[in-house]
């Protein structure tokens, strides 16, 4: 088992590393060149290049990894863009692309097309994009295709995935733009699906797990900043706000839970980083409730997250350091690439006006969840140790209960009889020589069992220490006992003291319970594939769930170990008043 984990778990590294790989190269040669296989409308990817700056004549610089346009803008100055429609332009076609303004007006050959302008509500927030789609009219090529754009503040304005084209290539053309943040984020949800299930079956188990949890958090926010900063979220959600909303939450409490995952992996509290939790949770309180009241916008607190976030990757590789080895050194290298990441984002967001504070992290990330996989892979492969270790202990100690029981001899037994022995001797020789040897087949046989360790016995060997027994009980209970016994085979095996435990059961219990005569039948017969011996009484009887609940160690212990081999099985009916029947079944191969 533990050599299977293992090449599992180096399969599943190996897989994931080259399924990377091949993504970034599909990306970086494929998807950029003609693959008629991917139905693309290429003019639809093209039409964010070639825009003109109206008032002074220059040519627009565009982003090509992030596919957006950076306006530095005043409050309600319009500023006009224009570029001529290519020959290809068809009816039906949509003009689409996602902005931040809060007033975009389109103008084909003079004449306006659409006006799109955000509600009082949206406006409020200069960081609110939307995505703007406009159903363009029949035009001719060449046709000027004016966007003017006019916000309410002063600041930068972007205007990514400008898209011309029917909805199908808009849409396919979004998905090709959003393919790494959508790859980065269905990683996050394996390893928090993986890091959830873990928590819960350790919750189950009554074992610490927090810090699954935690991973199981971190990995959803990071998904969903990274789903809605990249703007992968427009294949989903129609609604600006809830994208809004979505965005800055989940990037407002990736401190936090980034800071609580480190502490639990490593296993070590720290009060500054606590201190760092509250304030993360008070400022993202703060944040949302004055949002809702609508005094101000989340994308003011956006500095104060910037440097908490800061301090927190500064933090999380101070503590990697101290506690490198406390957890597997690989994971720690991803934790600290992730932070080192995370204020590297920070740092050209701010330096390099960066459209998307994901860019980086998205594909940091994958490199944090292949590190987290493994983990994840190494607990449950420790898991599935400590279970087999747990059955094996198990197993161990119910095998050593029942070689006790072989070994235990009823005291009460051994004094009665042996009293019984010195008053014969006095009166009735003979029987007292006959009793003296039974006691002694029977305890042949019991010793031998303890000293062999054996937990397989012929059946015949037990049935003279059975019969041994039975002749003693019948000379102690004055010929009470009446013995029968039906043995149509007695060559198989059958588990140590697994017969002779049901008999005494069968006569304290049953028989002589009930103060009177009382008869045992003893039988075996053979089934097609099993072996079956049948200890019956005619004594008082018994209510079966009551015994279950009784405390009868000697029949449980029997039930336990007839269990551990396939093929076993005890069966009892009774009936209170009228007796018991016993089965027990072995198979041939036993």
């Amino acid at each position: 088992m533990k050599r299977t984990l293992n090449y599992l778990t180096g399969a599943a590294l190996v897989l994931l590393t080259i399924s990377f790989l091949a993504f970034v190269l599909w990306l970086k040669i494929v998807m950029p060149g003609d693959n008629p296989l991917l139905q693309l409308d290429r003019d639809a990817a093209a039409f964010c290049d070639g825009w003109v700056e109206r008032q002074s004549g220059r040519q627009v610089v565009v982003d090509g990894r992030q596919n957006f346009i950076r306006l530095d803008m005043k409050a309600h100055t319009p500023y006009t863009l224009t570029k001529a429609l290519p020959e290809d332009t068809y009816a039906g076609q949509q003009f689409c692309f996602r902005t931040c303004c809060n007033t975009v007006t389109v103008y084909a050959g003079g004449e306006k097309i659409c006006t799109d302008k955000v509600s009082d509500g949206l406006a409020s927030d200069p960081q609110m994009y939307r995505f703007v789609v406009i159903d363009m009219p029949l035009l001719e090529a060449g046709t000027p295709l004016e966007l003017e754009l006019c916000p309410d503040t002063n600041g930068t304005v972007y205007i990514q995935y400008l898209s011309l084209g029917s909805a199908n290539s808009v849409y396919l053309y979004l998905q090709y733009c959003c393919m790494s943040a959508i790859f980065s984020c269905a990683v996050a949800i394996l390893v928090a699906v993986m890091a959830l299930a873990l928590f819960v079956y350790n919750v189950v188990r009554r074992r610490s797990a927090f810090m699954f949890l935690y991973l199981s958090l971190f990995s959803i926010l990071s998904a969903g900043w990274i789903f809605t900063d990249s703007g992968a979220s427009l294949l989903l959600l129609r609604s600006s706000a809830v994208e809004h909303a979505l965005q800055f939450g989940c990037y407002m409490l990736l401190p936090a839970t980034f800071l609580q995952f480190i502490q639990s992996a490593y296993g070590r509290r720290r009060g500054f980083i606590d201190l760092l939790c509250l304030t993360d949770a008070l400022l993202t309180a703060t944040a949302v409730c004055l949002y809702q009241s609508g005094v101000v916008a989340l994308s003011a607190f956006l500095p104060a997250f910037d440097v908490l976030i800061t301090v927190s990757g500064l933090t999380a590789l101070v503590e990697i350091v101290r506690n490198f080895r406390r957890i597997d050194w690989y994971f720690s290298v991803c934790i600290a690439i992730l932070a080192a990441c995370a204020i590297f984002s920070v740092a050209t967001y701010y330096m390099k006006g960066q459209f998307q504070g994901s860019l980086y992290y998205r594909y940091i990330f994958v490199l944090f969840a292949i590190g987290a996989f493994l983990l994840l892979v190494r607990h449950i492969h420790k898991t599935e140790l400590e279970a087999e270790n747990a059955a094996e202990y198990l197993k161990s100690k119910q095998l050593a209960e029942s070689r006790m029981m072989v070994t235990q001899i009823n005291s009460h037994f051994f004094n009665n009889t042996m009293n019984t022995i010195r008053g014969l001797i006095k009166f009735d020789p003979e029987a007292a020589y006959k009793m003296t040897g039974d006691m002694s087949k029977y305890l042949r046989y019991r010793v031998n069992a303890a000293g062999s360790n054996a937990e397989i016995a012929e059946f015949k060997d037990e049935l003279r220490a059975i019969q041994a027994y039975a002749d003693i009980c019948v000379i102690r209970y004055n010929h009470m006992l009446h013995m029968e016994y039906d043995l149509q085979t007695m060559d198989f095996r059958i588990l140590t003291l697994s017969v002779e435990p049901f008999v005494e059961n069968a006569i304290k219990h049953g028989i002589f319970r009930g103060g009177q005569e009382g008869t045992l039948r003893l039988s075996s017969r053979r089934g097609e594939g099993y072996f079956e011996v049948t200890v019956e009484d005619n004594g008082c009887g018994f209510v079966v769930q009551d015994a279950d609940r009784s405390d009868g160690v000697g029949i449980k212990n029997v039930t336990q170990r007839m269990e551990q081999y396939p093929g076993c099985s005890v069966s009892i009916q009774s009936t209170p008043g009228e007796g018991t029947v016993v089965k027990l079944r072995y198979p041939e191969d036993l």
